[in-house]
């Protein structure tokens, strides 16, 4: 009867542990601007992994560290929408371009530098340049991205802002809607001279 009351006793100390280190644990996030996003936590009893996962989309990406607070709207404009994950360990953009509909992710960890210059050259990156013009923000966080994969781009890019060709920019993002909103056009070009500044003294 010992024995028998050992066994249960360590069955239900076996329970516990893989409840707590080894069952995946959900968060279910509805943002203010109206997506829906579930963080799976994976824990194999030394690492802890969290898959982020649109709702709605075969979008995802992998995380280190998580927790509801560290989830922040950036902003929810006309060409573009962001979300930021940050603490201790992250600091990832979850975007979303509106001419192009689907979720994507930048990475600004320092441990994922290369593989977000790859990543960049990609499709993605190509998708993400074609594009990045729509908004401020979105010239802000990829800017030293682009610099760094496109860079003699960039400086054309940047040398027609100043110069008000805006027409070639279009293949960029910019809409004549854009071009007639003077004050987010000179923010967007304000970064773009700040990025190749900063971008010099860099190299």
């Amino acid at each position: 009867s010992c024995s028998i009351i050992l066994v249960i006793v360590f069955v239900f100390l076996f329970i516990i542990v893989y409840c707590l280190f080894f069952m995946p644990v959900k968060y279910h996030i509805n943002t203010e601007y109206g997506d829906s996003f579930t963080v799976t936590s994976v824990s194999d009893g030394l690492d802890e992994i969290y898959c982020l996962q649109d709702d709605n989309s075969d979008f995802y990406c992998e995380l280190y560290d998580f927790s509801k607070k560290n989830f922040k709207h950036i902003c929810n404009a006309n060409g573009f929408k962001c979300y930021q994950i940050i603490n201790q360990t992250e600091n990832i953009y979850i975007i979303s371009i509106k001419a192009v509909g689907s979720f994507d992710y930048i990475d600004y960890n320092e441990e994922s530098a290369e593989a977000m210059r790859s990543r960049f050259k990609s499709s993605h990156g190509m998708e993400i340049k074609d594009h990045f013009l729509c908004d401020e923000h979105l010239v802000e966080i990829a800017g030293p991205f682009l610099l760094d994969s496109y860079y003699d781009e960039m400086r054309t890019v940047v040398d027609d802002l100043n110069n008000g060709n805006y027409e070639k920019l279009k293949e960029y993002g910019l809409t004549d809607e854009m071009i007639k909103d003077t004050e987010s056009l000179e923010k967007k070009k304000a970064v773009m001279n700040q990025l190749v500044e900063g971008h010099k003294r860099k190299y």
